[in-house]
């Protein structure tokens, strides 16, 4: 009697499911690779967005920061040579309104010459006109008319050459001729010097200080003055 035969079919695959395994297989890859290129690319993406949106955050900012840069420089630039045009316009006021003789004498008059040649330092009309007027100021001669004479003259032709300057359009004869100054203040000064002179005299001791002797009781003075050493 012949003996049995045992089957074992854990997993029953023939030939042609292995073949049907095996050309599956290169699609499932196919498929992971595609998913994870749009994964890649919707990464970058978003990736290349917020780095776009940075740079042109970032590039905007420089922009805008040297667009102020540039206007602050400009603003100030333009703030600078205003208060430089005011100041030689005040030396010009000043000039103008003590440009009479009498008035030049003054610490105004006087303060504002000083200054010329720091606000005006690069405008060479006005510079020589100044140095010319600076040198008749510091001269000495015997002939006081003719030394007043250049001392005028060389005045106004530096209030001239200020006057062009800061663009005021008269010529010199108008400049001289349109000046005003009360007598009083010829007067005035006349009057100062002598005062100075004669006290220098009595400090120096070239001249004694007349004293006058009053008597109430005949409400009069002595008839010559007592002079005191």
């Amino acid at each position: 009697m012949a003996a049995p035969r045992l089957w074992f079919s854990l997993s029953p695959v023939g030939p042609s499911d292995k073949t049907s395994a095996m050309q599956q297989q290169p699609i499932v890859i196919q498929q992971q690779i595609s998913i994870w290129w749009t994964l890649a690319a919707i990464l970058a993406t978003l990736l290349s967005g917020a780095i776009g949106a940075i740079i042109g955050s970032v590039v905007t900012y420089r922009k805008q920061k040297k667009l102020t840069d540039e206007n602050n420089v400009k603003m100030q630039k333009l703030a600078n040579e205003n208060n430089a045009r005011e100041r030689k316009m005040n030396i010009f006021r000043t000039l103008m309104a003590t440009r009479s003789f009498y008035l030049r004498f003054r610490l105004e008059h006087v303060g504002v010459l000083n200054t010329i040649p720091i606000e005006f330092n690069e405008i060479e009309d006005v510079l020589k006109a100044w140095k010319a007027y600076l040198f008749e100021m510091n001269s000495q001669d015997n002939n006081n008319e003719e030394l007043g004479r250049r001392r005028d003259e060389t005045f106004f032709e530096l209030l001239f050459q200020i006057s062009k300057a800061v663009d005021y359009k008269h010529d010199k004869e108008y400049l001289r001729n349109t000046t005003y100054a009360p007598g009083g203040y010829g007067d005035e000064l006349e009057d100062w010097l002598k005062v100075r002179k004669w006290l220098v005299e009595i400090v120096e001791g070239k001249k004694p200080l007349p004293v006058w002797v009053y008597d109430e009781t005949k409400a009069q003075t002595t008839s010559a003055p007592v002079q005191s050493k």
